[in-house]
């Protein structure tokens, strides 16, 4: 995210008064991972099987599957994601969403993340800000189609 300096002054309230959670390790090994250059590097982190070439090794059930996965056409190697989400994603949805020339997304004021369907990581959300903030007019949802909320 960029600098909140030109948001209102409610977000900055809303965000800044929320502790940051620490950093978790795993996330941080990743993280390194991505950002070295180095040819010879090993990733070390937890979710990812590998084949003798160090490669990801794609479950047979996986590769009998895919094929006819319409759907899934992307380059995934079937790897954990980032916490937030790939950052790709994050960045054509904000676009999507406001715009590409939207002055919300120029100042750093918009804020996304992909969260996994069903695992109520959206309401978990709206706990997180109403534990700090009563901000509840102005938090806004959906009932999923299955009635589940």
């Amino acid at each position: 995210m960029g600098s909140i300096a030109a948001a209102p002054a409610e977000a900055m309230f809303i965000l800044d008064s929320i502790p940051q959670a620490p950093e978790d390790p795993v996330y941080s090994l990743v993280a390194a991972y991505e950002a070295d250059k180095s040819p010879n590097k090993v990733d070390l982190g937890v979710g990812a099987y590998r084949g003798n070439n160090a490669r990801s090794w794609i479950l047979p059930v996986i590769r009998k599957v895919r094929p006819r996965n319409h759907i899934q056409r992307s380059r995934s190697n079937h790897e954990c994601l980032a916490i937030a989400g790939p950052s790709e994603f994050i960045s054509a949805a904000q676009k999507l969403i406001l715009g590409a020339d939207s002055p919300a997304i120029k100042n750093g004021r918009v804020c996304l993340f992909q969260a996994v369907s069903g695992t109520g990581a959206i309401q978990l959300g709206g706990a997180l800000l109403l534990k700090f903030h009563e901000i509840a007019h102005c938090l806004y949802g959906f009932v999923a189609a299955t009635g589940i909320s």
